[in-house]
């Protein structure tokens, strides 16, 4: 088996998506991104990347493995958000003010996502190389 989880392990990439999505809403409310659409459907490829990547482990990756079970929730709702909302979002005129708030609310799925995917790659390596003393 893998490295377990902390409990608290799974608030720290909240936490920092939140703090995250509040930094890019400062930054698009003093209007310095003009054209969000370019990064929208970026972000919106990346998302689609790592959801892909996530179902595609499902089946390669062994059952008793732990990894999928500790970072697969968070990094699938980090995913399917992102994709959601940047999808949405990518597709419909809005005003500056509610185009600030949407891509904080993108950011915050989106660093979710990224960290919680980085996290995975690093227990799937830890359980395959069989690094069980750093838990």
């Amino acid at each position: 088996m893998g490295c377990q989880k902390k409990s608290y392990m799974s608030i720290i990439p909240i936490i920092i998506s939140v703090v995250l999505s509040f930094i890019v809403y400062s930054i698009f409310s003093i209007a310095i991104f003009t054209n969000i659409t370019a990064i929208l459907f970026t972000v919106l490829g990346i998302s689609a990347f790592v959801l892909i990547t996530l179902i595609i482990s499902l089946f390669i990756v062994k059952k008793e493995n732990s990894c999928i079970c500790d970072y697969g929730p968070l990094l699938l709702l980090g995913s399917l958000g992102s994709i959601i909302v940047s999808g949405i979002t990518a597709f419909i005129t809005v005003t500056e003010a509610v185009s600030a708030v949407i891509f904080g609310i993108v950011t915050f799925f989106f660093a979710l996502g990224i960290i919680e995917f980085f996290l995975y790659i690093l227990c799937l390596i830890k359980d395959k190389c069989k690094c069980k003393e750093y838990c």
